[in-house]
C-alpha cells in the first residue's frame, strides 16, 4: 500500500508541475521515500516498506534520445543554434566545423618551454597575433595545380599537418541548461581517418552554451589532411541530471562564457575565446590582480 500510495502521489505531483517544472527526483532514504522537485515540494513516506525507485516511481536521468532532446529544446534546457534536423541522430547531434583556428607557433631556438599558466606565453605559443582563417579551396587548387575529390572550389579548407593539433570551433552555439550537461566525441568516420577533436577534454558543464572549442589533432604520421568548413566534424550527446547544488551554472562563473542568453553569446563570441585560460584558474586568483581580458577585436585573421 505504501509503495502504491507514494507512486500515485508522485505521479500527481509530476502532472501538476509538468509545465513549469518537468524535472523531479525520487530519493530513497532509511525512513522511506522522499520526492524532491524544482519548487522544493516534497513528499515523505515514513515506515519500513521500500519502493523500487527506478522501477516503480521514475526512470533515472540519463542520455537523451532524439525525442527527449527535442522536448528539452522546447523547454529551453537544450540549446542548438543553428539547428539542422538532418544533423540530429538517435542519441546525439552532429556539429560542424567553423572557419577560424589557431595553429601552434614554431619556437625560437632554445625556447622550448611552454608555461600554460602564463597568458603571454599562451598567446605567443598559439599565435594569437596571427589568427588563422580557412582558405578557399579554389585558391589552393590554383596554387598547387591539384584537385581534391569531393571538395569544391568554393569550399573553405583548414589543413592539419601530420601529428599537429590546432584549436578550432563549432559553428553551432550548443549546450545544456538547468539540469542538462553535454559531452563531445569525434565522428567515427573521422576517427578512422586519423582525426580526433577533443582528446580527453570533451566534457561540458551544466549551463555551458557556446561555440565549442575543439583540440583537433591529425594522428597520421605522414599525411596532411584537409577539413572542410561547414561539414560535420563531431557529435555532442546530452545527459539529464538531478540538477546542481543551489542552482549553480557554468554561466555564472566559467572562464569561457561571459553571457547567458543566446543573443548575448552570439554577439560577444570571439575567436580569441578559443585560447586556453589556465591563468584564470581559481588557484591563482588570490595572488593575481584582476584580469581585464582581451577585446574581441584584438588581432587580425588571415587565410593560410
Amino acid at each position: 500500500m505504501l509503495a502504491a500510495s507514494v507512486t500515485a502521489r508522485a505521479a500527481a505531483l509530476r502532472r501538476r508541475l509538468f509545465v513549469s517544472s518537468p524535472r523531479w527526483t525520487i530519493r530513497r532514504t532509511m525512513s522511506g521515500v522522499v520526492v524532491d522537485c524544482d519548487t522544493g515540494a516534497m513528499i515523505q513516506a515514513n515506515g519500513d516498506d521500500r519502493v523500487d525507485v527506478d522501477k516503480d516511481v521514475v526512470a533515472p536521468q540519463s542520455l537523451l534520445s532524439d525525442a527527449a532532446l527535442m522536448e528539452h529544446m522546447a523547454r529551453g534546457t537544450v540549446v542548438i543554434e543553428p539547428f539542422i534536423p538532418e544533423n540530429l541522430s538517435t542519441s546525439s547531434y552532429d556539429v560542424t566545423l567553423g572557419e577560424y583556428y589557431f595553429r601552434e607557433a614554431t619556437p625560437e631556438p632554445g625556447d622550448g618551454i611552454f608555461n600554460p599558466y602564463s597568458e603571454a606565453m599562451v598567446r605567443r605559443v598559439w599565435g594569437a597575433n596571427d589568427l588563422q582563417r580557412a582558405e578557399r579551396a579554389g585558391l589552393w587548387m590554383d596554387r598547387t595545380n591539384l584537385k581534391l575529390e569531393n571538395v569544391h572550389r568554393d569550399d573553405q579548407l583548414i589543413w592539419i599537418r601530420p601529428g599537429e593539433t590546432i584549436l578550432g570551433h563549432t559553428n553551432e552555439f550548443i549546450g545544456g541548461r538547468r539540469t542538462v550537461t553535454t559531452m563531445m566525441k569525434a565522428r567515427s568516420s573521422l576517427g578512422r581517418n586519423f582525426i580526433e577533436v577533443c582528446k580527453c577534454a570533451g566534457w561540458g558543464d551544466i549551463g555551458y552554451v557556446n561555440r565549442w572549442t575543439m583540440e583537433i589533432t591529425n594522428n597520421s604520421r605522414h599525411y596532411s589532411i584537409p577539413l572542410v568548413v561547414g561539414r560535420r566534424i563531431a557529435q555532442i550527446v546530452f545527459f539529464d541530471t538531478q540538477g546542481t547544488l543551489n542552482g549553480r551554472s557554468y554561466s555564472n562563473n566559467g572562464k569561457y562564457q561571459t553571457a547567458d542568453t543566446l543573443e548575448a553569446l552570439k554577439q560577444k563570441w570571439s575567436p580569441f575565446d578559443m585560447l586556453p585560460k589556465m591563468y584564470l584558474d581559481r588557484e591563482l586568483r588570490k595572488s593575481q590582480k584582476p584580469h581585464t581580458g582581451n577585446k574581441a577585436q584584438e588581432g587580425t585573421a588571415r587565410s593560410t
